[in-house]
């Protein structure tokens, strides 16, 4: 049955390759079609969510380079096109012919995962500067170092093998190209995990766009909370007169699709009436495809919109709840408690992820096993903030002690800087 299963893997491979490289042939005359420095595109993370670092470059670059460039968010998403439809910010549904133009004579394309490369967008971007912002900082293995250290891991034959068909489908399927530029937060990422896990001309180093949080420019402020959930930020504004504390969860998407918090209506009966008794509102932001999302119930207990923005937001929590999503690190600026829920009996997610640091050294915070543990912890961490000190400590290693807020302008001097784009 393995043998089957890894001929069919090998086949599938096979032909993966054998259509994009008939991609590549067919679509390599577009490279003669001359791109223009003033047109630069961002493209969001999956299926172009208005999110995160590319959201974030997006608004700040439209409105510190127009009119002299022209800057455009990418999306096949309806509703980020709704929702920039009445603004003066450019949104270009994909695929069509419209948006199609624009990859193929855009000078320049910012992205913040590799997700871009969907639906055959990277061949329509054959010639462009490709700017990597990525999306998130932790201990995990990602891309070409997971891919290496899998394959060194494994006792299985002809994993090496395996390896290099892997590297192969991907540099031809335009998963792993060879970026104009990759932007990491701090020196230790970019010598520690990005060089490793990507191909890269340049690497900048300099803040994170989204990294802003209560400091949100007013040029900016009205389009940043655009897609924040709007019930939730409505009720903070009611806990806020009255004191209360808001504790933010938000656990990190499993392969597997199992649920990282192992929620049940008993366990949420319990956690809602600790908060009644401790005067604390619990805001939960899950995946989309969370288990978990029916069972959250209570009259302090609140799901966030899977797919808003929570950034704007985070700068009013008391603490934050995770177990190993990368947003942790972003909410080291905020010095605030940070605690690691890891439920026994999950599943490990080393063998789903492969994590390249020892997460003890890398997690400043409590650590809890279950949710009553977590609660008596939290309890403490709301009074004593007793790893202030470790935050501080990682936050001068994943971020440079580099100011966040222009983050933006650096990656545009740069790209000054390369002629990528003019100059005015």
């Amino acid at each position: 049955m393995f043998a089957v299963d890894r001929a069919s893997r090998s086949i599938t491979n096979l032909a993966t390759i054998l259509k994009a490289a008939c991609c590549w042939i067919a679509f390599s005359p577009l490279l003669l079609i001359p791109r223009r420095r003033d047109w630069v595109i961002v493209i969001g993370r999956e299926d172009g969510k208005f999110l995160d670092n590319a959201k974030y470059f997006f608004l700040s670059a439209t409105v510190i380079l127009k009119p002299h460039v022209r800057v455009a968010f990418v999306t096949e998403r309806e509703d980020v096109v709704n929702l920039l439809a009445n603004t003066d910010y450019e949104v270009v549904r994909f695929p069509t012919r419209s948006s199609i133009w624009l990859l193929l004579r855009a000078g320049t394309v910012i992205v913040d995962s590799v997700d871009w490369t969907r639906h055959g967008r990277s061949y329509f971007l054959l010639g462009a500067k490709l700017i990597q912002l990525w999306h998130g900082i932790g201990y995990k293995r990602i891309e070409l170092d997971l891919w290496r250290h899998i394959a060194q891991k494994s006792k299985r034959p002809g994993c090496t093998l395996r390896f290099w068909g892997h590297l192969v489908t991907a540099f031809v399927t335009g998963r792993l190209p060879i970026y104009d530029a990759f932007i990491s937060p701090s020196t230790f990422y970019r010598d520690k995990v990005f060089k490793k896990a990507f191909l890269s001309r340049h690497s900048l180093v300099c803040g994170y766009p989204r990294n802003i949080f209560e400091r949100i420019p007013v040029n900016i402020h009205d389009a940043v909370h655009l897609n924040v959930d709007p019930v939730i930020s409505s009720k903070i504004q009611n806990w806020i007169p009255d004191n209360k504390r808001m504790v933010l969860i938000t656990p990190t998407f499993r392969d597997s699709g199992s649920s990282a918090i192992s929620l049940d209506p008993e366990t949420s009966a319990a956690i809602d009436a600790w908060c009644n008794e401790n005067k604390v509102e619990m805001v939960f932001k899950l995946h989309p495809f969370d288990k978990n999302a029916g069972c959250i119930q209570g009259r302090h207990l609140h799901l966030c919109d899977p797919n808003s923005d929570l950034y704007p937001l985070m700068s009013m929590s008391n603490a934050l709840i995770t177990d190993h999503s990368s947003i942790y690190m972003d909410y080291l600026h905020l010095d605030k408690p940070v605690l690691f829920l890891i439920i026994e009996g999950n599943c490990d997610l080393d063998n789903e992820r492969q994590f390249q640091f020892d997460p003890e050294r890398m997690t400043p915070g409590a650590k809890a096993s279950s949710w009553p543990s977590l609660l008596k912890q939290l309890e403490i961490e709301l009074m004593h903030d007793t790893y202030r000190d470790a935050r501080t400590k990682l936050k001068c290693v994943a971020f440079d002690d580099i100011s966040q807020e222009s983050s933006v302008e650096t990656i545009i001097d740069f790209m000054r800087r390369e002629r990528w784009i003019p100059d005015t």
